[in-house]
């Protein structure tokens, strides 16, 4: 018999001669009821990691690429510092329907239908067509105001409107691509996931210096470099998802938007998006506040810091998107036993990756500023600021492990809670207050350190309300 299977599959008209996935190959890759938990957790968890680290690179060469233009490398890097919380907002209304969709949609594969879940990534499709559009337009249309929120000085609020002023332009191609890639996922997918971000950061890395320095587009040119290569991103994304090789595939009618199914989409997708937003508040207070007490240079550093920040959180939310869809699934399935054992290997892979990420910026902070700057000054001060600011990093993978939990299981109300604590509730009043206080005699001190101060607090807070809850959740999911 295996050798009649070897003879067929030699033939160039049978799908795996073609590089095809079978059904047989489907249903082993999509069906998380079955097999080793960590195996399963790894096999879709480590594309994922390594996809989110290469997008953390290619965002970090982006930025080496702009600290390093001839005369104007610093403002301009700060300037970009200023448009990156508009980019990220734009980006949290991707994952209002991308990570909100993807747990219902598990579920739903879990209870074993696939109907339903194809009408989950039918909806979230559409959203993201229609609010991509709206919302582009909507911040074209108000750019300078929008500029001036964020606070910059006059030069550095010029190389932010550049940028923002093409970005703009593929806002559609960036929704569809992060948005939809966790569909890829959600069907066990992971290293088809992981292609999505490496075609993408693959052809940033190639047109960055082609278009900044080669064509002498400078910040211009770094940000037509990130929407050609998210377009390269969008089209792989939508060519697999309305293929035969797809499980769940995208149907015009499936597009229609069904009230029943994008509310409790919105609301299970509010926690993601609440944390990117509140991110980028946090980013404002920062940025008005480190402006007011101690000038560019303290803004030019927080630039750095939040992207040495979004290394640490790239990693984890790889490690979370891995076994996400094996939660859901298997607590839609009335499993508690897996799910438990899913959150156990969760959380230890967190929390060390965190650790990890905090003893080198505790080691080498000198050598991890420099990467962005050649700039001495700079690169001096974020050195001494990077201490302050991720002093608390380590113990941060709880965080990200109990609070994405929360919606893997459906829990939005409390998902939604923790995703305030940290930044709106904790974080936000700290950086206002602490410098304000006349406690620390270097304001600027104060600020950074309202970092590690609100993320000890957040974490205690979130693993008291899990470890309350999860028995009784997957206690729950196996009476039911």
């Amino acid at each position: 018999a295996r050798i009649r299977i070897c003879r067929r599959a030699a033939r160039s008209d049978h799908p795996a001669a073609r590089g095809e996935v079978t059904m047989a190959e489907k249903n082993v890759q999509n069906d998380f009821s079955k097999g080793n938990i960590p195996a399963v957790v790894m096999r879709m968890a480590l594309p994922l990691i390594a996809a989110q680290l290469v997008n953390v690179l290619y965002n970090v060469v982006d930025r080496i690429y702009i600290g390093h233009i001839p005369n104007v490398g610093s403002m301009a890097l700060t300037g970009v510092g200023i448009a990156l919380p508009v980019i990220s907002i734009l980006s949290a209304f991707a994952g209002l329907f991308g990570q909100g969709g993807a747990p219902l949609c598990s579920m739903a594969r879990g209870r074993g239908n696939n109907d339903e879940a194809s009408r989950v990534m039918g909806n979230a499709f559409s959203m993201l067509l229609v609010s991509s559009v709206a919302l582009g337009l909507l911040t074209w249309a108000f750019l300078d105001p929008v500029i001036t929120v964020f606070a910059a000085g006059k030069e550095a609020s010029s190389y932010a409107r550049e940028y923002l002023a093409v970005y703009l332009i593929g806002t559609t191609f960036s929704f569809v691509s992060l948005g939809m890639n966790v569909y890829i996922n959600a069907q066990g997918f992971a290293t088809r996931g992981m292609l999505t971000v490496l075609l993408g950061a693959a052809a940033n890395i190639v047109l960055d210096p082609l278009f900044m320095f080669v064509f002498g587009m400078g910040v211009r040119g770094a940000a037509l470099a990130t929407i050609l290569s998210q377009a390269v991103s969008c089209a792989w994304v939508v060519r697999f998802l309305c293929s035969e090789k797809s499980t769940l595939r995208l149907r015009v009618k499936n597009l229609l938007p069904d009230m029943k199914l994008l509310l409790p989409c919105l609301a299970l997708g509010l926690s993601p998006f609440l944390m990117q937003i509140t991110e980028n508040l946090v980013a404002v207070s920062f940025n008005v506040t480190l402006l007011r007490f101690a000038g560019d240079t303290a803004v030019g550093a927080v630039t750095v810091l939040t992207t040495t920040m979004s290394l640490c959180m790239q990693l984890l939310h790889g490690l979370t998107q891995g076994a996400q869809p094996i939660m859901s699934f298997n607590y839609g399935a009335g499993n508690g036993q897996r799910v438990r054992e899913t959150f156990r290997i969760l959380f230890i892979s967190c929390l060390t990756g965190s650790m990890l990420v905090w003893a080198v910026c505790m080691l080498f902070p000198g050598a991890v500023a420099g990467m962005f700057t050649p700039d001495a000054e700079l690169s001096s001060y974020t050195a001494w600021a990077m201490r302050i600011y991720m002093a608390a990093s380590g113990i941060f993978g709880i965080q990200i492990a109990c609070q994405q939990s929360f919606v893997a299981l459906g829990q939005a109300k409390v998902a939604i809670f923790l995703a305030l604590l940290r930044k709106v509730i904790l974080l936000i009043p700290l950086i206002l207050l602490l410098p304000r206080l006349g406690i620390f005699e270097n304001a600027a001190f104060a600020v950074f350190l309202a970092e590690p101060v609100a993320d000890t607090l957040a974490v205690c807070t979130t693993a008291a309300m899990f470890f309350t809850r999860f028995g009784r959740l997957t206690a729950g999911a196996e009476n039911a």
